[in-house]
């Protein structure tokens, strides 16, 4: 072993930050300097989280993202991915109160939440699409192109697999849903409908190279059985593959 203090001398193990249901759907990313980013929800306050570790000063910054509170939550299912190519800019997708998916990314100045401490709100929190009436958990995953615009694949409803992405990601002018300004900014669109119940509630999305992407997910019939299953994005078109049952 090393010189840690877990894992048999190889991993070190600190706090980040403590606090009754702190810690909650966390989601990891590491920057250009490979620092660990990790979005993360407080359930007690109902507030997404942000923490950034700094090598240099060997220590934690906390910001609040999206305040919510225990009646009316934000931050869970939190997704974060880091924009390495463009100054490690942090995008984060989550479900917001009133089953919202929403969509967190750092401005540094001008936004509506992430308000710092000299009172500038530095992220932008957008809402992005009605996830439907459902029963937890909610499927959230997100991930980047190689431009830096965000792909969110989520769950819509107990059984809809749906993916959103800027229109000018898509060269569109118009989309469907997101922001109004005073056109819909986002586009939102149909990628599997299951026959059972769950399908999305759990998933996870990458891009490749081409920018096209895949998303796995689970689904389930029944409650006694799932299957895993898969949808490769095909010039613009997915399509869903089940792989076990």
């Amino acid at each position: 072993g090393g010189y840690g203090n877990c894992g048999g001398g190889d991993y070190y193990c600190s706090f980040v930050h403590s606090g009754e249901k702190v810690g909650q759907y966390a989601s990891l990313a590491l920057d250009s300097a490979d620092q660990p980013n990790i979005a993360y929800y407080d359930g007690t306050n109902g507030t997404l989280l942000f923490a950034v570790y700094n090598y240099t000063f060997d220590d934690w910054t906390i910001d609040q993202i999206r305040v919510g509170s225990a009646e009316h939550p934000a931050g869970q299912y939190a997704s974060l991915a880091i924009d390495v190519n463009h100054g490690d800019m942090p995008h984060i997708a989550y479900l917001s109160d009133y089953d919202t998916l929403e969509y967190a990314y750092y401005v540094g100045h001008d936004g509506n939440c992430g308000l710092n401490g000299i009172m500038v709100y530095t992220w932008q929190c957008d809402e992005i699409d009605f996830m439907g009436s459902s029963t937890h958990p909610k499927g959230i995953s997100l991930a980047l192109d190689e431009a830096g615009f965000p792909i969110i694949a989520y769950q819509f409803g107990d059984s809809i697999l749906k993916i959103a992405r800027p229109v000018e990601a898509l060269d569109k002018l118009i989309g469907n849903c997101g922001p109004a300004t005073p056109n819909y900014t986002w586009q939102c669109d149909v990628i599997s409908i299951g026959f059972g119940i769950g399908q999305g509630d759990y998933m996870s999305l990458a891009i490749n190279d081409s920018g096209l992407s895949t998303i796995a997910y689970f689904g389930t019939i029944d409650p006694s059985g799932g299957d895993l299953n898969i949808a490769y994005q095909q010039f613009q078109v997915f399509l869903p593959l089940t792989l076990n049952n």
